[in-house]
């Protein structure tokens, strides 16, 4: 789910594009083993990783590719509470991860 996170931000920033909405069918497409807000952490927790690695290289000016700035995650509403759930943890915890995985 990490990759998940991932391909959409790298793919934004290669179109250049700054803002991207994003739904994810993963239960649609019959993955019902987690829960939307595990998967909802794990993907923002990618998005976040690939920001930050962003970041590194465009500080380095190894990358001219535009930073996205937003992305707007869309859940049904009977997953809104749980998938907020997982991109706050994400925010709070997940992003201190991506920062010190070296």
């Amino acid at each position: 789910m990490l990759l998940v996170g991932e391909m959409p931000y790298h793919e934004t920033s290669r179109l250049g594009v700054a803002r991207r909405p994003s739904a994810l069918t993963i239960i649609d497409g019959g993955v019902t083993q987690f829960t939307t807000g595990q998967v909802s952490n794990e993907v923002i927790t990618g998005f976040l990783r690939a920001a930050t690695i962003a970041r590194f290289l465009q500080a380095a000016n190894a990358s001219a590719s535009p930073e996205v700035d937003a992305l707007t995650y869309l859940a049904g509403p009977q997953h809104a509470g749980d998938t907020r759930d997982g991109i706050e943890r994400a925010i709070t915890t997940g992003f201190e991860k991506v920062e010190t995985d070296g």
